[in-house]
C-alpha cells in the first residue's frame, strides 16, 4: 500500500505566531498505520501554540503505545483524545497564563480497509472518491453551523457573521469531550485533505477541489492551497495536509 502524504503550514499575514500544528506518522517496522493530525490552537499566542502542540504529542504517544486493530481503533483513538483533553484542560486551570487554551483537531488513521477520521472543532477533512466526487467528511462544531442546522440563520448570513468562528467543541474547553468519528472505505478514495479553518475561511470548496485535481502531487497541492489562502487575505494561520491514495 503506497500512500503519498505531504503538508504545509503558514502563520498567515495577520497573526504574529503560528498556532497550528500538523503531524504525519508513517508505518514503521512495528506495523503502526499512517496517522495524520492537524490542530488549530486557541487562547492567544503562547496558550494556543501549546494546546495544539500538546494535543498532537499526547495523542501520538498514546496511540503509538498501543497495537491498533480494526476492533479497537475507535476506542483507542477516542481514549487518546480524552487524555489530551484532560491534560490541556487541567493545565489551563492550574496556570493563569494558559487560561482558556484549547485546540481543534482533525485526525485520520489509515488501517485495514478503512480511513478512520476523528474530529473536534472546525478543522476539516475532505475526500475525492474514485468517481471524482468532492465531499466534506467532517461537521464543523461551531455556533454558526448549529444555527444553520436549526434554521435560525440563512446560508447567505454566514460569510460575514460576527460569530462565524465561535467553536462549540474543542480539546481543552471542558472536562468532557465528544469527538466525531467517521469511517471511509479505503478502496473508494483517491485523495484526502485535512485542514484548519485558515484555508476554508478564504478558499472556496470548488477551488480546493480544482487545485487537488489539477496538481495531483500532495506537496504541490498543499503549497498551492496555502498560497491561495494567503493571496486572499491570510487572516489566520493556515495548515493543509493532502494524501494521495493508490489507483
Amino acid at each position: 500500500m503506497s500512500i503519498v502524504l505531504d503538508g504545509h503550514s503558514h502563520k498567515g499575514k495577520v497573526k504574529e505566531a503560528n498556532e497550528d500544528h500538523f503531524s504525519i506518522i508513517r508505518p514503521d517496522h512495528h506495523g503502526r498505520p499512517y496517522i495524520v493530525m492537524v490542530t488549530d490552537g486557541v487562547g492567544g499566542r503562547a496558550a494556543g501554540e501549546m494546546a495544539s502542540f500538546l494535543a498532537i504529542r499526547i495523542i501520538a504517544e498514546e496511540i503509538k503505545s498501543k497495537i491498533l486493530t480494526t476492533e479497537n481503533i475507535k476506542t483507542t483513538a477516542i481514549s487518546a483524545i480524552e487524555k489530551a483533553n484532560n491534560n490541556i484542560y487541567n493545565s489551563s486551570i492550574e496556570r493563569p497564563e494558559l487560561f482558556g487554551m484549547c485546540t481543534t483537531i482533525v485526525m485520520g488513521i489509515i488501517l485495514g480497509d478503512y480511513i478512520h477520521v476523528f474530529s473536534v472543532g472546525d478543522s476539516r477533512a475532505y475526500l475525492i472518491n474514485k468517481k471524482d466526487e468532492f465531499k466534506q467528511i467532517t461537521t464543523d462544531h461551531t455556533w454558526i453551523h448549529e444555527m444553520l442546522s436549526v434554521g435560525k440563520i440563512e446560508e447567505n448570513e454566514v460569510k460575514n457573521h460576527p460569530s462565524r468562528h465561535r467553536i462549540t467543541r474543542a480539546i481543552g474547553i471542558s472536562e468532557k469531550i465528544n469527538p466525531d468519528y467517521f469511517c471511509i472505505p479505503f478502496e473508494d478514495t483517491k485523495y484526502m485533505l485535512f485542514c484548519t479553518d485558515g484555508l476554508t475561511e478564504h478558499v472556496l470548496d470548488k477551488q480546493i477541489e480544482k487545485t487537488i485535481k489539477k496538481y495531483k502531487n500532495p506537496k504541490t497541492s498543499a503549497e498551492k492551497l496555502v498560497s491561495a489562502a494567503l493571496s486572499k487575505g491570510g487572516s489566520d494561520n493556515v495548515t493543509v495536509v493532502v494524501a494521495k491514495f493508490p489507483n
